[in-house]
């Protein structure tokens, strides 16, 4: 990967070379039983070598109870420009990789002969080396960026779905625990101690409802996104506000034109996003798309 910098001047570029390798394995050591593990090396003649990770296990303890159980961990690399931006804003070329953990347990219930299934699922995530941004450096002449923040994620997911005949439903509930365990120099008011991240909703979820049979298909789906932190830029320093929760109505549906058999060969599909126009800002002070349609065509063949 290569990006130039600076003005023209000044100006110089800067690439990077990553190799990788990964593999992964999978096993059924007994019937009810499923193992998963996957490992990956990158190598970066920038940042030098990494290894990440994950495995899971599933397991069914009943007919139609199975639980579930994975961790793992990733890296992620600074930017170009917060490793060598110059100007007003200084990059820092001794930056190191965010790191993250996470682990995640479930259980899955199917009843109803397996027309009904219920899941719910425990995740956990931790994050270190953040990169953080701040106006004022310890020394004049510092970078602008260094590996100080610190945060977790933790929170529970619940869902639900159901089918009868060709009506079909599938709900979803979110409840997620967002915190700056460390807030570096304490000058970026993105990481305050203690206080929520970004954009993160405590609770948000969906309802879905739909019709699918040899013609096509229908599904109208609810969603809620609910109260959320963000940062309001419009002062100095930016001051921290909350954003309203929103809720917006979704429809999709595919027509079946023409088919061979049981498979259809030539679908119309069509998706209306925000049916009822509602107003709402994903990010402050930038409103998100109104109602908005989509329409398409999708063919398929068999060679």
């Amino acid at each position: 990967t290569r990006s130039a910098f600076g003005p023209s001047a000044d100006a110089f570029e800067a690439a990077r070379r990553t190799r990788a390798l990964y593999a992964q394995l999978y096993a059924e050591p007994a019937p009810a039983l499923a193992l998963t593990a996957g490992a990956r090396l990158d190598a970066s003649d920038a940042f030098g070598t990494f290894l990440t990770a994950r495995a899971g296990a599933s397991a069914r303890l009943a007919p139609g109870t199975r639980i579930r159980a994975s961790a793992g961990s990733a890296f992620k690399e600074p930017t170009f420009f917060e490793n060598y931006a110059r100007g007003f804003v200084r990059g820092n070329p001794d930056l190191e990789p965010e790191r993250a953990r996470s682990w995640e347990v479930g259980v899955d219930q199917a009843l109803a002969a397996g027309r009904i299934t219920l899941a719910a699922t425990w995740f956990d995530q931790r994050f270190r080396d953040l990169i953080q941004f701040t106006f004022q450096p310890p020394r004049p002449g510092d970078p602008n960026y260094f590996n100080v923040a610190a945060a977790r994620a933790a929170g529970l997911e619940l869902e639900a779905r159901a089918a009868a005949g060709p009506l079909r439903g599938a709900a979803g509930y979110v409840y997620l625990d967002t915190e700056t365990d460390d807030d570096g120099f304490g000058t970026d008011p993105a990481f305050a101690a203690g206080r929520r991240l970004l954009r993160r909703p405590a609770h948000s979820g969906h309802l879905t409802a739909g019709i699918a049979g040899r013609h096509g298909t229908l599904d109208v789906t609810l969603r809620h996104v609910g109260r959320r932190d963000d940062l309001d830029f419009s002062t100095f320093p930016a001051k921290r506000v909350e954003l309203e929760p929103y809720t917006r109505v979704d429809l999709a549906g595919e027509l079946h034109l023409l088919r061979h058999g049981d498979a259809p060969r030539l679908t119309a599909t069509a998706r209306i996003e925000n049916l009822g126009d509602a107003r709402y800002e994903e990010i402050l002070r930038f409103p998100a798309r109104r109602r908005t349609a989509y329409l398409g065509l999708r063919a398929e063949t068999r060679l």
